[in-house]
């Protein structure tokens, strides 16, 4: 599907009568600009993950070319350093962490909404009565 087409089985979730205060071309340039914003930050993380693959690979293509000369074996480590390596592996710890920390918001965040909810329906039953028991003298009364 392009922009601007829909699905006819979509019809029924639009208002026959827009709200009051609606402006189609308020929309359309909020639309845009939210395309132009999008655009912009791809293009941002298209450019930084062009970096550091460049710098990856010119790193890898260095060390390879660097050993078809040498006939003695040249470990990566002698090759780049201890620091150089210190840091890149650290580099890689601390993107897996914020990764993990990413993963560990949205399961608080979806844990509290469903802790929410269950306060909501036991609220309702409060409310309505039903499942709400007393205790009176050692017997239950619904």
């Amino acid at each position: 599907m392009k922009i601007g087409e829909f699905d006819p089985m979509d019809r029924k979730f639009w208002p026959d009568e827009p709200e009051p205060g609606f402006s189609v071309k308020r929309n359309k340039q909020v639309i845009a600009k939210t395309i132009k914003e999008y655009e912009k930050q791809r293009a941002k993380k298209r450019k930084e993950f062009r970096d550091k693959l460049k710098y990856r690979t010119d790193a890898a293509a260095t060390y390879l070319t660097g050993r078809r000369g040498l006939s003695r074996s040249l470990s990566v480590e002698k090759y780049f350093g201890k620091q150089e390596l210190a840091r890149l592996r650290g580099e890689e710890i601390v993107n897996r962490l914020l990764a993990q920390q990413k993963m560990m918001i949205s399961n608080n965040k979806k844990a509290q909404y469903e802790q929410k909810e269950k306060q909501k329906e036991l609220a309702k039953e409060v409310l309505t009565g039903k499942g709400y028991k007393i205790k009176r003298n050692n017997a239950e009364e619904e």
